[in-house]
């Protein structure tokens, strides 16, 4: 589920043997699905406290923010959870960009390094599901923050197919 994720190993961990009682009785054989319910708990449900890896990667791509870069890494995001193989590349702005969010990750695959979703967690949040919403979001959002930037120039304004398309 971690994929080596250093806080949420962590979080995980300390769920599993808290410190003040002793570990859980799990039977043998029902290992993972005990970790797994553990990980819906923990990550998964939607509830007030969320992990603050999962709410970082989601304020990163938050309605309001104008950085350019979004646009390009919800689509490199969107071809990585589509399985697509992305060849990782140190040089690359909106790669290091959207490593920098916790989505993504550089691993070894045969003699090349690819960029793939973090881990499972990641990938269940994060899912195309939630690509689409943003996706949906931004074909919005981004018109409207170039009209303002603009101070409201009306040559900013989406108008024909573009605001039909809207």
């Amino acid at each position: 589920w971690t994929r080596g994720h250093p806080y949420m190993v962590q979080t995980l961990c300390d769920a599993l043997a808290p410190a003040h009682i002793s570990p859980p009785q799990v039977p043998p054989g029902q290992e993972s699905e005990y970790v797994s319910s553990l990980v819906e708990r923990l990550f998964l449900q939607r509830s007030q406290v969320r992990n603050p890896n999962l709410d970082y990667a989601e304020k990163c791509f938050a309605r309001g923010d104008s950085d350019p870069r979004l646009g390009k890494m919800l689509a490199l995001y969107a071809r990585l959870s589509r399985g697509e193989r992305v060849v990782a590349d140190g040089r690359d702005p909106i790669q290091g960009a959207l490593q920098l969010t916790g989505m993504a990750a550089p691993r070894s695959s045969n003699t090349e390094r690819v960029l793939q979703i973090r881990n499972r967690i990641f990938a269940t949040v994060f899912d195309a599901a939630w690509v689409r919403a943003k996706q949906s979001e931004r074909f919005l959002s981004e018109p409207i923050h170039r009209w303002q930037e603009s101070g409201q120039n009306s040559d900013f304004v989406l108008r024909g197919d573009a605001l039909l398309e809207a």
